[in-house]
């Protein structure tokens, strides 16, 4: 028997697995043909039909009501139909439920367990154990039987994983998730679609992200994409930072967001650079990464060209860059930025203004608080009528100081 406390902590935990599994049950009691009531006034001791009222009970129920009414209206039921068909599993696991709302585990976990050896493809059996593992503090198994759950059928796996996503947070069900994801199970696609709609958790997300092998064969390589862009987007850099070493590796990951390379596309942007295509301006690589070109049209808004995460250690540097002007750019018209990578403060700014091949040259100094930076390629609004843009043939950094 479970203390005061701890009822009242299994019976919420209990109310939260009724809520989710009334979904289900409803719509499965809609899809049937039958009508139990008029079955049972028919027969009373129809196994069938005691299971389907109680089930149906079990779903119209207010979860937040008294348990001991639950016990009282559909204990009766479950009772009818374990006599009349003694192995089957509506009414085992309704009468393991019940033994729950009594507060009895040991009775309502050896309940449970028959029912497992009978069949591990009853959703609302996986799901109660899943609830009362997780009350109890067991996220492994709490894990594995949201996963059995989660099993049973697509339904299932829509509802059950963006509960799975909302415990995130916790480290413990990170790492019990990330074991059940290890296996790769059928439900994967679902979670990660549940996890990357979810801003609040784009940084546990991320996290959970490096507990898992960095090659694509158990998350592919457009999820790991997303997870660091929402990272990034919601400021969590460091979290990005941690996944993009976790796929490309240490070493190359360190080497990338440290050397001058072209502007050629990589296979993780923003650590590689990522470009912008929008209605009236567009920035594209050319000559097979050598250089990048971009347009702004007349009417155009400001907005951004394109853009590349790096690391810098703290010092002085130089941002060294050549272009070719494809006509007379205003000032403020177009711009290479330096950036604080975590609060978007400006460290450097060139104005790619005139025309013809110039060049510039930018000192700017790096703190130990902002490791990492962006470089951004901007455009500013456009008023006139005239096509404007131009070729950054080369953009680099280097510490001299």
């Amino acid at each position: 028997m479970a203390s005061g406390s701890g009822g009242k902590l299994l019976l919420v935990a209990i109310a939260l697995a009724l809520a989710i599994a009334a979904f289900l049950q409803v719509f499965v009691a809609l899809q049937q043909k039958t009508a139990p009531q008029l079955v049972l006034g028919i027969s009373g001791g129809n196994a069938a039909a005691n299971a389907r009222m109680g089930d149906l009970l079990f779903a119209s129920i207010d979860p937040a009501e008294d348990p001991a009414m639950l016990v009282d209206q559909i204990e009766p039921y479950s009772r009818r139909s374990f006599q009349a068909q003694g192995l089957n599993v509506p009414a085992l696991r309704q009468m393991g439920l019940l033994a729950a709302l009594r507060n009895d585990l040991d009775r309502a976990e050896e309940i449970f367990a028959t029912v497992r050896r009978m069949s591990k493809r009853d959703f609302l059996t996986s799901m109660y154990q899943h609830e009362l593992a997780y009350a109890s503090g067991n996220l492994p198994q709490a894990a594995s039987y949201l996963d059995d759950a989660a099993r049973t059928s697509r339904l299932a796996r829509e509802t059950l994983m963006p509960r799975a996503v909302a415990f995130l947070e916790d480290p413990d069900w990170r790492g019990a998730i990330a074991q059940e994801l290890s296996q790769g199970p059928d439900w994967d696609d679902a979670f990660w679609q549940a996890a990357l709609a979810r801003q609040e958790m784009s940084a546990p997300t991320a996290e959970l992200r490096t507990m898992l092998p960095g090659d694509a064969g158990l998350v592919s390589e457009n999820v790991t994409r997303l997870v660091m862009h929402n990272a990034i987007r919601d400021g969590h850099v460091d979290e990005a930072v941690a996944v993009f070493r976790h796929v490309a590796g240490t070493e190359a990951a360190n080497r990338q967001m440290r050397s001058n390379i072209s502007f050629a596309k990589g296979d993780w942007p923003p650590f590689h650079w990522e470009t912008f295509l929008g209605s009236d301006t567009l920035a594209t690589p050319v000559d097979n990464g050598r250089a990048l070109e971009f347009s702004i049209l007349p009417s155009a808004q400001a907005g951004l060209l394109a853009r590349r995460l790096i690391r810098l250690r703290p010092g002085v540097y130089t941002v060294d860059l050549q272009a070719e002007l494809s006509a007379r750019v205003p000032e403020n018209m177009a711009s290479l930025a330096v950036t604080c990578g975590y609060d978007n403060r400006v460290l450097a700014r060139v104005d790619l203004a005139g025309s013809g091949s110039k060049t510039w040259r930018e000192s700017f100094s790096v703190t130990e608080d902002c490791p990492m930076h962006w470089l951004r390629v901007e455009s500013g609004s456009n008023p006139t009528q005239r096509n404007l843009g131009g070729r950054i043939d080369r953009l680099e950094v280097h510490q001299v100081g």
